[in-house]
């Protein structure tokens, strides 16, 4: 567990630097009153994706962590009768994976949907760019794989006879 963190925030610094080396400029923010804030290019970006890739992961694992919860005894029984450990973390991943298809589809068909109306907003960008959905789609199948990995491991570790007793 300790090295998928480690891979995921060495990845994620990787990124980063090899956005900032070409893009380290200031973007001049209007705040109220008057006061405006220079802000690096990267720093903003950085903490934005931040500010969606955490409350996104967060949720994902709680959904994931209760529903794996829910369904401990049905786990220890299917582990009972013969059932490997790997066979139960690929029926958990393909749940999280089924959310994360749910979540495209929906998510993409809103997107696709309410683009014209964000047309003002987007600088440099068009409303209908794959690279830009190809992007958010990867990202989140990363963030879903890695939020429903820890559930998955913890639910192929039930030891049936203590499962089966606490219920």
């Amino acid at each position: 567990m300790q090295f998928l963190k480690i891979l995921f925030w060495c990845l994620l610094a990787f990124v980063a630097a090899v956005f900032t080396v070409g893009n380290w400029t200031t973007v001049p923010i209007k705040l109220w009153g008057g006061l405006i804030a220079e802000v690096n290019l990267p720093l903003l970006l950085f903490v934005t994706f931040l500010l969606g890739l955490v409350p996104t992961m967060i949720g994902l694992y709680g959904v994931m962590a209760s529903a794996v919860a829910s369904r401990t005894v049905e786990v220890a029984v299917r582990m009972a009768l013969g059932a490997s450990a790997a066979r139960v973390r690929r029926e958990i991943l393909a749940q999280v994976f089924g959310l994360l298809a749910a979540g495209v589809a929906i998510g993409g068909a809103a997107s696709l949907g309410l683009a014209p109306a964000f047309r003002t907003f987007l600088v440099g960008v068009s409303g209908f760019d794959p690279v830009t959905f190809g992007a958010a789609v990867t990202a989140l199948a990363v963030v879903g794989l890695a939020a429903g990995i820890v559930p998955a491991i913890r639910a192929s570790r039930v030891h049936p006879m203590r499962a089966l007793r606490r219920q």
